[in-house]
């Protein structure tokens, strides 16, 4: 099983500034700078999430064919699991925070089925600055994107994914993104 921690920082005497410290399993820490736009709310949630779609997307930690079969992702914020579990069940505006619905989508679609924890451990952050680091400034949300050959890299919105999903009869959305990742 494929194991990702995240655990935001707010940056001291800096809005709209955090630190997401990850790991790739139970060796090897990271450091992702977000910077997250002053207008948009809960910034600390939304810094999360960024970091998580832009690690196992873009930066593919467990490859670029990962899924959410086999993948477990261990966050600060319950409002990541909450947000994922109220777009699954269709009921997202009852959630309280709709806001936070297209930040957490790619973690309801190309990663459904993704073991989702809450865990506030901070003990495994290394006291000095991981090596590995990178910057990511967020006004919006992540487009969830695939790379097709002889086009590019092209973004997949919610609609064209439910509706391959329907098409192929499909139940499990890991498998939806799989399969349209191998059509493409």
């Amino acid at each position: 099983m494929n194991l990702l921690t995240t655990s935001c920082q707010a940056v001291a005497h800096a809005a709209g500034q955090f630190n997401v410290y990850w790991r790739n399993g139970l060796q090897g820490a990271g450091l992702m700078s977000v910077s997250v736009h002053r207008s948009l709310p809960d910034p600390e949630v939304i810094a999360e999430l960024s970091a998580l779609q832009w690690l196992l997307c873009q930066r593919a930690v467990f490859g670029a064919t990962q899924n959410g079969k086999g993948l477990s992702l261990k966050v600060s914020a319950g409002a990541i699991r909450k947000a994922v579990r109220a777009i699954t069940a269709g009921d997202a505006e009852q959630f309280g925070k709709p806001h936070l619905k297209p930040y957490a989508h790619f973690l309801a679609t190309r990663f459904a089925g993704a073991e989702l924890e809450v865990d506030k451990d901070r003990s495994w952050i290394p006291e000095r600055l991981p090596s590995d680091h990178a910057t990511l400034s967020i006004r919006q949300p992540l487009p969830n994107t695939v790379e097709i050959s002889g086009v590019g890299v092209v973004a997949v919105s919610k609609h064209a994914f439910e509706r391959f999903g329907k098409w192929l009869c499909m139940q499990a959305g890991h498998d939806t993104w799989r399969l349209l990742r191998r059509m493409m």
